[in-house]
């Protein structure tokens, strides 16, 4: 893959790792965002090389206007959380499927060939594991309006492929985690509860098992999918999962977190599961192993070390 390629959602922390990955590739990168970093407050500016910056909202049909060709859109761009979601419904569900419909025409309109279409969803549209690793091919069951947003676009996104020559791939990350995370994710949250000597609030941390994955990880399998994707015949969809593949309780999260860092907890108040949570993720990777050829490489142990790194460095920014 040598062409120019578009990132939605490019100035977010998977949209600024995966700039970085292309870039590094002498790729043309136009990222699609709403902030534009080193311009919005809090958002450091790319080192050199960067993107092309193309600053609109993806909901509004104007943004995608007179817009360069491109060999691959990475659509990243959406409202993210569970649980902001829950009081959110609309503004999830527009930004999130409405968004999808305006790059999907954006695809169609692009003269000689669509470009390839790799869509950013997530676990959280399987609802839980329920003690077992979770197949592409299992009935989803969202348990929230930001999952239900993430498998309608989905659908979407597969209704396409059947009506045009597009070519598809749906990516469903597991808790990635890594150097530039937000500010609002659980993981940079305990950072900051260690660093500043606060309490942790901790969601029934025994019984609650994630399946995360480092960033590098997450990078390297949709490069992969790019590829993947660029040798299949028009009008093709496919749906992979990108995790760690071995859950690990949240306990177990923060007591390494402790461990890498040197700090104690002052305390831990635990508290019921938050509606919308689920117990557990656990992704099985046979499918991306098999026709991606996914293998993530990161330990626990060496990608905290290496946020934790970031964050008592300049994580107080969000880069």
């Amino acid at each position: 893959m040598s062409g120019p390629v578009l990132v939605t959602g490019a100035a977010g922390f998977i949209g600024r790792h995966l700039c970085r990955a292309l870039l590094a590739q002498g790729r043309q990168v136009y990222g699609l965002d709403l902030r534009i970093p080193g311009k919005t407050p809090g958002l450091q500016a790319f080192a050199s090389p960067e993107p092309i910056w193309i600053q609109g909202d993806i909901c509004f049909a104007e943004t995608w206007q007179d817009l360069p060709a491109f060999e691959t859109i990475f659509h990243l761009a959406a409202l993210t959380g569970v649980r902001p979601s829950i009081h959110a419904a609309p503004a999830y569900l527009r930004c999130n499927l409405e968004g999808v419909a305006q790059a999907l025409d954006a695809c169609l309109r692009q003269k000689k060939q669509a470009p390839h279409f790799i869509f950013a969803s997530s676990s959280s549209v399987y609802g839980g594991s329920q003690g077992r690793p979770l197949k592409e091919s299992d009935l989803p069951a969202p348990c929230s309006p930001y999952a239900v947003s993430k498998l309608a676009a989905e659908t979407l996104i597969q209704s396409y492929t059947r009506l045009y020559p597009l070519k598809a791939v749906v990516l469903r990350f597991f808790t990635v985690y890594g150097p530039g995370q937000r500010p609002d994710m659980a993981l940079y949250q305990f950072a900051q509860a260690l660093e500043q000597g606060l309490a942790l609030t901790l969601f029934e941390p025994e019984t609650t098992r994630r399946d995360i994955t480092y960033i590098s990880d997450i990078i390297n399998g949709m490069l992969k999918a790019e590829s993947w994707n660029s040798l299949q015949s028009a009008s093709s969809f496919e749906v992979f999962n990108l995790g760690s593949g071995h859950p690990l309780s949240v306990s177990d999260w923060v007591n390494q977190l402790e461990a890498i860092s040197g700090l104690k907890a002052v305390e831990k108040c635990f508290l019921a599961r938050p509606a919308g949570d689920v117990s557990e993720t656990w992704a099985d990777l046979t499918h991306a192993a098999s026709l991606l050829g996914y293998t993530p490489s990161t330990s626990l142990n060496s990608g905290l070390e290496t946020f934790w790194n970031w964050f008592s460095c300049k994580g107080k920014v969000y880069v």
